[in-house]
C-alpha cells in the first residue's frame, strides 16, 4: 500500500466526513476509499443481456446454431462472454429458446470468467418480449448483445462515457455497410438517432445496427412485447433517448458474415 497526498474542496470533505460521523467508514482515508471504489463501479459495465432465443429456423446456419459457429477455436458466443470479460462485465443473463441446450452444454461449467444465468422462453417471445422476460435482473445500466454477432474491437468503455454524456435511454453500436436493407437502418441527426427501420425496403443510411447495445433499466418500462428491431427502437427514437455510437473496426454477423469472420480470425 503506498500513501498520498491529496487536496480536495470544502463540499467533499464535508461529504467524506458525514460518512464518518454515520459510522461508514473508520476515518476519512477509509471513507475515501470507499466513495473511489463506489464511482469506479458506476462507470463500470457489470451487467449483461445476450439474446440467444427465438425461432428456431432463424438460429440455424444450415445444421449449426449460430452462436456455436466455431471461429478460429472458439464459438461466436464463446468469444462474445470473453469480450464482455474484457470490460469488467461479471454476470450475463442467456436468454434462450427451442434448441437451447446445445448452447448450456456448450458452456455451462467453464470458466469464462463471467457468471451465467439461463432464462428459458417457454415460446418464442419475439427480441423485446424477452428483454422483458429477463427485467429483473437488471437494476443498472447494461449491455445487450445478440448471440450471432462479433465485434470484439467495440470498446465498451468508451461507448458508455459516450451513453451517458448523452444521457441515452438506450445507444446502439452502429456499423458502415455496403448492404444496408439486409439489416436495421438508423438514421442520424448528429449522434442522436432519429429514425430506425429494421430491413427497410430503400434508405439514405449505410449505417446499420450491429447488434450490440448500452441500456438504462428504464428502457422496459416502453416494452410490451415484440420485437426490439421494429417496435422497441422506433418508440425509443421517437422521444428523442436512442444514440448511435460508431464503430467502423471489423465486425460480422454470422447469417452474412460466418466465412469472412473465420478468416479474419485465422489471420489474427
Amino acid at each position: 500500500m503506498e500513501r498520498i497526498t491529496i487536496t480536495m474542496v470544502n463540499e467533499l470533505l464535508d461529504r467524506i466526513d458525514e460518512l464518518v460521523k454515520r459510522g461508514e467508514a473508520k476515518n476519512r482515508s477509509h471513507a475515501i476509499g470507499i466513495l473511489i471504489k463506489q464511482a469506479f463501479r458506476k462507470k463500470a459495465l457489470k451487467k449483461a443481456l445476450i439474446l440467444a432465443g427465438g425461432r428456431p429456423e432463424k438460429l440455424l446456419l444450415g445444421k449449426t446454431m449460430k452462436p456455436l459457429i466455431e471461429v478460429n477455436g472458439k464459438t461466436v458466443l464463446e468469444r462474445i462472454l470473453l469480450h464482455l470479460k474484457k470490460y469488467g462485465v461479471e454476470e450475463a443473463v442467456v436468454c434462450l429458446g427451442s434448441g437451447g441446450e446445445k448452447i448450456v452444454s456448450s458452456i455451462q461449467g467453464r470458466d469464462l470468467g463471467v457468471k451465467l444465468d439461463f432464462l428459458w422462453e417457454e415460446k418464442p417471445l419475439g427480441s423485446a418480449g424477452a428483454m422483458k422476460h429477463a427485467q429483473k435482473f437488471f437494476d443498472e445500466t447494461f449491455v445487450l448483445s445478440w448471440a450471432d454477432v462479433l465485434c470484439d474491437e467495440l470498446n465498451l468503455n468508451d461507448m458508455l462515457e459516450f451513453h451517458r454524456t448523452n444521457d441515452a435511454l438506450c445507444t446502439l453500436a452502429l456499423t458502415n455497410v455496403q448492404n444496408p436493407l439486409d439489416f436495421g437502418v438508423a438514421k442520424l441527426e448528429g449522434s442522436r438517432i432519429i429514425n430506425f427501420a429494421e430491413k427497410p425496403s430503400k434508405t439514405s443510411s449505410n449505417l446499420v445496427n450491429t447488434g450490440v447495445a448500452i441500456c438504462e433499466p428504464r428502457i422496459f418500462d416502453f416494452i410490451a412485447g415484440g420485437s426490439f428491431e421494429k417496435d422497441l427502437l422506433p418508440a425509443i427514437a421517437a422521444k428523442g433517448k436512442l444514440f448511435g455510437y460508431l464503430y467502423y473496426r471489423p465486425w460480422f454477423e454470422m447469417g452474412h458474415s460466418s466465412e469472412e469472420a473465420k478468416k479474419f480470425y485465422a489471420s489474427k
